[in-house]
């Protein structure tokens, strides 16, 4: 499981007049000289459910075809005001929110963005008491980011008027490409007003937000955050690894490039294509479609020359094609990536392979 580095950061703030707080925490692999970036996961959490967090985000993300993507992950500082109220309720309450939002907007997100290698693609995450957070923000200033996560929130406990905020605000096109991800938890008081904005969202959502509910009412309440988490991100992200390849069977490559510049309004990145175009290739195989599924897997091998797997992939097509002498230079090719990265388990693989092959 990727391990993530922890970064305190202290940050003057001339909104919030007093310094504030939070903690990056970078996924493994991050380089500072790499091009590679990354989607920021901003989090509410703290305490001991931020350690499960961050774990729980490292072993979504570890594999390529993972839930999510590796992400940054960034705590939302906790804005200090005048009150008598106690620390849960504050969040809840919704009383400091607005400084909140000015203050991620002009000074936290600037920073991250500044200091860190980032993707344009910001996710909102809070849980109970803070799991208010992420909807004020996208009732009041939805641009901010691209996907909230609100599970188990206490929307008994806000006193802003959330969920008014709401009305005819849904079917605007400041909604285009957000993502909502709402569950209710056990705490019956929540239930008539969770229901009330699932009404809301049915009755103005269709062309813009995108969303889900979840109903987590009969579970244990501490297994929200877990659960909750984990079906988030596997619906924002789906998207990344079609699991419906019949959509391009007639249309091929060509799909899929059509199909990944689409993400890339959404994300407003662009996302690798090579998970589908593996899966395009073994359709391609399955109809006996070799050439295509050469041509294919060509494309991958371009995209990531230095991935022994993906010429062994190419190599074992080109078998299937009987274009036996063309596996075998594919096959030697990836052997020597193999051994100069040390990979005795594809060496032995490989080699076995070409022991095979009599040219």
């Amino acid at each position: 499981m990727a391990k993530n580095i922890e970064q305190p950061v202290v940050l003057p703030s001339k909104l919030a007049n007093h310094d504030v707080k939070f903690k990056v925490y970078l996924p493994d692999g991050y380089k500072d000289d790499s091009d590679e970036r990354y989607p920021i996961f901003y989090t509410t959490a703290g305490g001991s459910r931020i350690n499960v967090l961050k774990e729980q985000l490292a072993w979504l993300s570890h594999v390529g075809f993972g839930a999510l993507p590796k992400v940054i992950i960034v705590t939302v500082p906790y804005i200090e005001i005048e009150t008598d109220m106690e620390p849960k309720y504050i969040s809840a309450s919704g009383i400091n929110s607005d400084l909140t939002i000015e203050v991620l907007n002009q000074e936290v997100m600037p920073y991250i963005n500044k200091h860190f290698k980032t993707h344009p693609f910001n996710i909102l995450e809070g849980f109970s008491s803070s799991g208010n957070f992420p909807l004020y923000v996208l009732a009041n200033k939805p641009e901010l980011f691209n996907a909230y996560i609100s599970v188990s929130p206490a929307l008994a406990l806000d006193k802003s008027g959330l969920l008014a905020k709401f009305d005819n605000r849904l079917a605007s096109p400041d909604y285009k490409n957000k993502s909502l991800y709402l569950s209710l938890g056990s705490f019956t008081s929540n239930a008539p007003l969770f229901e009330g904005l699932e009404k809301k969202l049915n009755q103005y959502a269709h062309n813009n937000l995108t969303w889900h509910t979840e109903d987590f009412r009969t579970d244990n309440y501490m297994t929200g955050p877990m659960v909750g988490v984990s079906k988030a991100v596997q619906k924002l992200f789906s998207d990344r690894s079609p699991s419906d390849m019949t959509q391009f069977k007639a249309s091929g490559v060509k799909g899929v490039e059509v199909y990944y510049d689409n993400l890339k309004a959404k994300y407003g990145y662009e996302l690798s294509s090579i998970n589908t175009l593996m899966d395009l290739s073994d359709m391609q195989i399955e109809d006996s479609k070799y050439t295509d599924a050469i041509k294919t897997l060509k494309l991958v091998v371009n995209q990531s020359p230095e991935n022994a797997y993906y010429l062994t992939r190419l190599a074992k097509a080109q078998l299937a094609a009987k274009k036996n002498r063309a596996a075998k230079q594919t096959y030697n090719k990836a052997l020597i990536l193999a051994k100069a990265k040390g990979d005795d388990e594809s060496i032995q693989f490989i080699q076995n392979k070409l022991k095979v092959l009599k040219l």
